[in-house]
């Protein structure tokens, strides 16, 4: 049984007992991450997708797999996947399905409202995206990296699910007319289809300690490179988190100093010259009850929202730390519980 598109007025299909998901619903990252215990990595998959997911954390449900030697983190408004569960039926990924079956292709999958593009080198995943059929253009992404000519050496191939505009994508991508054109079903092995199953059950967010000793971890092994690192928290900050933290910090740092100043810590991977740790133990030990909206690093400089405290007290701590510099104060607003909600920005120093 095949059904797709308005049938069911979704932009899933439904193949077989299988429902295909779309990724333009349920969003799919290619992430880098560094060699982590299997217990973290969940850990750091949530919190990298929190920089790249537009929606909110309380009304997100994450969800990783991890393919060859790529982490692909997925990410979907909890109400819509509620709807997709609502099938009783297991949730495919399309992306996993040809991550896990090609070995070197440029790979275009086409549905009846979306298009993706993957390049898999030699077993190994390196480019995945996806965009609505309406964003087609004559320069759009999938046209560039089709054109690309470091993939020029690769095969395209084209897999089309019920109601995809075959004759549109010929027309509008060259290098897709002498393309091998297949449906998509017939990826849908047994074998594979056990790999790509997305959200077998519903995961919470992870505690707040091990998204803070993982974010450390991140930042400095420099997955969130390109991107400003922030860290969103809305509970309260425990002195308990805080030392969970601070003790991933000085394990790092340890195993620095016992394997020389080049190298970190072989499973996490950190430099000794950021201690991101300690430096969010400073901020939380400046005033008790402080409130970490949002924290920001960005190279050397710092920037940080907070709440539930006065910031005078809170700006005259961080001046005193041996770990900062030129503390600023930009903003306080007062709130109906008697502190402040303020903005404060600084420098980390040097070890």
């Amino acid at each position: 049984m095949v059904r797709c598109g308005k049938k069911m007025e979704m932009k899933e299909c439904i193949i077989g007992d299988r429902i295909i998901i779309s990724p333009l619903e349920v969003r799919h990252y290619l992430l880098d991450l560094p060699p982590l215990k299997e217990a973290f990595r969940k850990e750091a998959v949530v919190y990298a997708l929190r920089t790249l997911y537009p929606g909110t954390p309380e009304s997100t449900v994450f969800d990783y797999c991890c393919v060859r030697e790529k982490t692909v983190g997925i990410a979907v408004p909890s109400g819509r996947l509620e709807k997709y569960r609502s099938y009783n039926k297991p949730l495919v990924s399309p992306s996993l399905v040809i991550g896990q079956s090609e070995k070197n292709a440029v790979t275009v999958c086409a549905a009846e409202s979306w298009i993706e593009l993957q390049v898999v080198r030699q077993g190994v995943l390196s480019v995945l995206f996806c965009a609505g059929l309406s964003d087609m253009a004559e320069d759009d992404i999938i046209a560039r990296t089709l054109a690309d000519k470091a993939y020029a050496d690769l095969p395209v191939h084209v897999y089309t699910l019920p109601d995809a505009p075959v004759q549109r994508i010929i027309h509008q991508y060259e290098r897709c007319r002498n393309a091998e054109i297949k449906p998509f079903g017939s990826m849908l092995t047994p074998s594979v289809v056990s790999k790509s199953v997305v959200f077998r059950e519903v995961k919470n967010s992870p505690a707040a300690a091990k998204i803070l000793a993982v974010s450390a971890i991140l930042l400095a092994a420099g997955i969130l490179g390109i991107f400003d690192f922030q860290l969103y928290r809305k509970a309260e900050r425990s002195a308990e988190n805080l030392q969970a933290v601070k003790k991933e910090y000085e394990k790092s740092r340890e195993a620095a100093l016992v394997y020389g100043p080049a190298q970190a810590a072989p499973e996490f991977n950190v430099p000794v010259h950021l201690p991101l740790a300690v430096i969010l133990h400073e901020i939380s030990g400046a005033a008790a009850g402080i409130r970490l909206d949002s924290f920001t690093v960005n190279g050397d400089s710092f920037k940080f929202e907070a709440e539930n405290a006065q910031a005078l007290p809170v700006l005259e701590n961080l001046k005193k730390s041996e770990f900062l510099e030129n503390v600023t104060l930009y903003q306080a607003v007062p709130l109906e519980n008697g502190g402040e909600r303020f903005i404060i920005s600084g420098k980390i120093k040097d070890e």
